[in-house]
């Protein structure tokens, strides 16, 4: 079983308000309006907090660049660093030839050293090669 049950409603619709009104724009307009101001009227420039971050990070990247071209260009890139050539001899590896030329770095930053500046791609050297010493 079930019962319908039927309210009375009211069948007319408030009034609707017009949310568009029309302005008058031009010449028209010049005459209504009760605040004249003058043409050239500069409003502040109001930042937002994402516009002052940017330009905080932006004027930081510039800062650095302009400190660290001019600390690069203190240091003197003519003068080459003092370089020493060692003949392997046999039975010699590379990490015994790199501790004595580097007895205060660890083996591995040694090693690692002389690799770059020899421009090695291992740790393989064989009898009578020259190697480069950078001090």
């Amino acid at each position: 079983m079930s019962a319908v049950t039927q309210w009375a409603c009211p069948t007319t619709e408030p009034a609707r308000r017009r949310h568009l009104q029309s302005v008058p724009t031009g010449p028209a307009a010049a005459g209504r309006s009760s605040v004249a101001r003058p043409a050239t009227t500069a409003r502040p420039i109001r930042l937002t907090r994402r516009a002052r971050l940017l330009l905080g990070v932006v004027g930081a990247a510039v800062v650095c660049t302009v400190v660290g071209g001019s600390w690069a260009s203190l240091a003197s890139p003519g003068v080459p660093a003092p370089q020493q050539t060692v003949t392997v001899q046999p039975g010699q590896t590379l990490s015994q030839i790199a501790h004595e030329a580097y007895p205060k770095l660890s083996i591995d930053d040694a090693v690692a050293r002389m690799q770059i500046v020899n421009q090695l791609n291992s740790s393989q050297v064989g009898a009578g090669e020259r190697l480069i010493i950078t001090r």
